[in-house]
């Protein structure tokens, strides 16, 4: 406790000794010193006045509603020092004037220099309650592409970049429907796909215009058709020629699907070529376990019963005409099956 006291007094009989020219310069230096230290933080402390952050926020939804001619409405934002942000009521519309996009709460870190220079640049993300509705029509276009046209930016332009270190999504759904001809079965619709709740944890090492390095912890979701998937995790390695999962495996509720190393390749487009003929795979099939209940969504006649396969594969070769190699197919112990099969036309059947 003396020797608390000891400094102040030694400060005080130092600031005594000064000449009188040089205690001047310190306290200019101090109040210097002071007033750079506030202006600096001065957009922290007004961006706790909820009239501030409002205001910041409905200049940023105008400039993006006139850059992608589009309606977008935030309900609330909730800024904290010095990187985090609550936004609710998030809503964005398609070119149809339907609901594109629509989030209750996102939780954000960010970058608030860039903000200031009219970048809103994410470091991660989580999406509570996140629902988007997804079309595309007979010619593959689809009501989500204007946002990401290639439109040349203006110098002064507002834009996001998502430069995620984390993605967490809880509670979503996602609608898909295709107005072009599409597989039906007797509960899964393809033309009409309802994805429920939808939870996911995602971790991302590098995420450029050219290139990805990710991994999914977990993803969890149920379609519409009961058909479950209890979890998926993956490592993702992708350039906009190839995708390479290192790690694939996929959790049903009965079943257990292993597809490491599995890898996508595009080619080349030439001339009208479609996705399917375009799109090469070569997926590995080792020792999957899979209930025929688990496939009930696709054939309802399989939904009650639990006995397991065991399968083991090497697909590979063009979506539109694929080859499977060395498929072993054992049931129960009694029905073993090895083969190799063709299946040319996908994905129309």
């Amino acid at each position: 406790y003396s020797d608390a006291l000891i400094i102040p007094n030694n400060f005080l009989i130092l600031c005594k000794l000064m000449p009188k020219g040089i205690k001047k310069s310190v306290k200019i230096l101090i109040i210097s010193a002071s007033a750079i230290i506030l202006l600096l933080a001065s957009p922290f402390i007004l961006l706790q006045f909820n009239k501030i952050q409002n205001f910041v926020v409905d200049s940023l939804t105008r400039e993006l509603s006139i850059s992608l001619n589009t309606r977008i409405e935030i309900g609330n934002v909730d800024y904290h020092f010095f990187n985090k942000l609550k936004i609710e009521d998030v809503y964005i519309e398609d070119q149809q004037q339907d609901t594109l996009l629509q989030i209750d709460r996102i939780y954000a870190g960010f970058n608030f220099w860039r903000l200031l220079r009219k970048k809103i640049v994410f470091s991660n993300l989580e999406l509570d309650h996140f629902y988007a509705n997804l079309k595309t029509d007979a010619g593959g276009k689809s009501n989500f592409d204007f946002m990401f046209s290639k439109q040349k930016p203006k110098q002064d332009s507002t834009y996001i970049d998502l430069k995620l270190e984390k993605l967490i999504i809880s509670d979503s759904r996602i609608s898909f429907t295709r107005t072009a001809d599409s597989i039906s079965f007797q509960h899964f619709k393809e033309s009409s796909i309802k994805i429920n709740d939808i939870s996911a944890d995602i971790s991302i090492n590098t995420l450029t215009n050219d290139t990805i390095n990710a991994a999914v912890n977990y993803l969890t979701a149920r379609e519409q058709s009961g058909f479950t998937l209890k979890n998926l995790n993956a490592k993702i390695i992708g350039t906009p020629q190839n995708i390479h999962f290192p790690t694939f495996s996929v959790n049903l509720p009965e079943s257990e699907i292993n597809l490491d190393n599995l890898i996508l390749r595009f080619d080349t487009l030439q001339g009208n070529q479609t996705l399917a003929e375009r799109l090469n795979v070569n997926i590995p099939v080792d020792n999957a376990q899979i209930s025929l209940a688990d496939l009930g969504a696709f054939v309802p006649e399989l939904k009650n019963i639990h006995e397991t396969v065991s399968v083991n594969a090497r697909i590979s070769g063009r979506l539109s005409s694929l080859r499977g190699h060395d498929i072993r197919i054992a049931y129960g112990k009694t029905v073993q099956m090895d083969a190799a099969l063709d299946i040319n036309g996908l994905p129309n059947i």
